[in-house]
């Protein structure tokens, strides 16, 4: 396991983060330099994505975490009076900070896509496709069989928090127990892979 801290905020990186994230990136053709560029770039689109929900849940005064492990991340806070609207925005947070680089990648980089060298081509396409795919399915009505939510700590999208916060109603409602928001991009990995795949055949 890695240790680190960005600031304040303690950060865990297990090895099956890493081990996740380097069998997306083989696929026909693969490099030892285009394996390390994906891994790079997965390791730093997630990291940013749970920057957005620290550094959002911390402005609110809580402790928090990051953990990166598995499929993603998670960002666990610990404040227990936290109201379900501010938890919502906590859990975009994450989000935006993915779709904003990945659509700031597009706007001044996607053009380079295809005409550039091969390597840049392809981290180009990688940081669009890992922030802006990610970002816009967190806001999706997308929910993880139970056994693989538990297993990824009840990270909870952007559609699960605005549908509690309606159901609640009022703050004192709401269960009030440690909270995590995280972000899980096999949905974009697993996407690419099949979609590179597929070009290359």
């Amino acid at each position: 396991m890695i240790h680190f801290s960005i600031g304040p905020l303690p950060v865990q990186v297990q090895p099956t983060f890493l081990l996740i994230a380097i069998f997306l990136g083989l696929r026909p053709g693969w490099t030892v330099p285009s394996l390390a560029l994906w891994v790079g770039i997965v390791f730093v689109s997630v990291l940013a994505h749970e920057l957005g929900h620290a550094l959002a849940a911390r402005h609110y005064g809580a402790t928090v975490e990051i953990e990166l492990f598995l499929m993603g991340g998670v960002t666990r806070w610990s404040r227990l009076d936290l109201a379900p609207a501010r938890r919502v925005l906590i859990a975009a947070a994450g989000s935006t900070v993915g779709i904003v680089i990945g659509l700031t990648t597009w706007a001044l980089l996607g053009d380079a896509i295809g005409t550039s060298a091969p390597l840049l081509g392809q981290a180009i396409f990688d940081v669009i496709w890992v922030n802006l795919g990610w970002g816009v399915l967190n806001w999706m009505p997308i929910r993880m069989p139970s056994g693989i939510s538990s297993m990824m700590v009840q990270s909870v999208p952007v559609y699960w928090q605005i549908r509690q916060w309606k159901r609640c109603g009022q703050p004192s409602s709401c269960p009030n127990d440690r909270f995590s928001s995280g972000s899980h991009p096999i949905h974009s990995g697993c996407c690419r892979f099949f979609f590179m795949n597929r070009n290359k055949s």
